[in-house]
């Protein structure tokens, strides 16, 4: 399967979060306004999705430049409220989740637009994956638009997580809890991986990787802190195989600088 979709479909494996965990916190200031702006992004994504209607088979999803989606999109992928510090309290996580999951609605129209497909759990095979492709570069400002909004909401639902895990170890031992963290490991690895593999798609010119690199970048302490140390390995090889496909030499120094902080040490220069 295809890297971007199999980013998508891994998104879901992290959305069955860490259920069991007692970490919740009062929520003031930025915090307090993030139920809304989940609702605001969970609403435009419905919208979104409905005008949207067709375009599996059509091959012609909403764009950006439309003045009626423009605002719709804005509402799913501006996530300026989520990268306040500190971390917004671990009884912000139900609308932290439910925006990551509008994103991965809004996501899945332009990853699977013409492959014939709705649903990316169903969404297998060489064809499948060629159009997947092939709309990563058609729909690139917008699919660009859903990866940096991806990576900023699991940023922040890793630290959430790896914050509550810390102040209550004892849930560790919470078989329910181990299962949701579990979940939260493996969905984050997918996704990096995938979003990884798709920066070496053929078609996207290196300025829109170098957009990804900042939302690349702000994730990597977090997914060093969470990840086991395989998944974390796994990570830092994609990285590094992307950036020896780079010609930039400026990719290949940030990809490898994100390998290394994933990694939590320096690799090699990619060749």
């Amino acid at each position: 399967m295809h890297s971007i979709l199999s980013g998508a479909i891994g998104l879901t494996g992290g959305l069955a979060l860490v259920l069991g965990l007692i970490g919740c916190q009062p929520a003031g200031g930025k915090a307090a306004d993030i139920p809304a702006a989940s609702a605001a992004a969970h609403k435009s994504a419905d919208q979104f999705v409905a005008m949207a209607r067709g375009s599996a088979a059509s091959g012609q999803p909403p764009r950006q430049t439309d003045p009626a989606i423009a605002p719709l999109l804005d509402a799913v992928f501006d996530t300026r409220i989520l990268r306040a510090k500190p971390s917004p309290p671990f009884s912000r996580l139900d609308p932290v989740d439910d925006w990551l999951l509008s994103a991965l609605r809004v996501g899945e129209v332009y990853i699977l637009a013409g492959t014939g497909v709705s649903d990316p759990a169903a969404a297998a095979g060489p064809a499948v994956g060629a159009r997947a492709e092939r709309n990563a570069e058609a729909f690139a400002p917008e699919i660009g638009r859903y990866i940096d909004a991806e990576l900023t909401i699991m940023d922040v639902l890793d630290a959430m997580t790896s914050q509550d895990f810390a102040a209550h170890p004892e849930e560790e031992s919470n078989p329910k809890a181990a299962h949701g963290l579990a979940q939260m490991r493996a969905g984050t690895t997918t996704a990096l991986n995938g979003v990884l593999t798709t920066m070496a798609t053929d078609g996207l010119g290196d300025d829109w990787r170098r957009a990804r690199m900042p939302a690349l970048m702000a994730i990597a302490p977090e997914a060093a802190a969470l990840l086991e140390p395989e998944q974390k390995a796994s990570i830092a090889r994609t990285a590094m195989a992307v950036a020896g496909a780079m010609s930039a030499a400026d990719l290949k120094t940030s990809l490898t600088r994100f390998a290394g902080a994933v990694a939590g040490a320096a690799p090699p220069a990619p060749s």
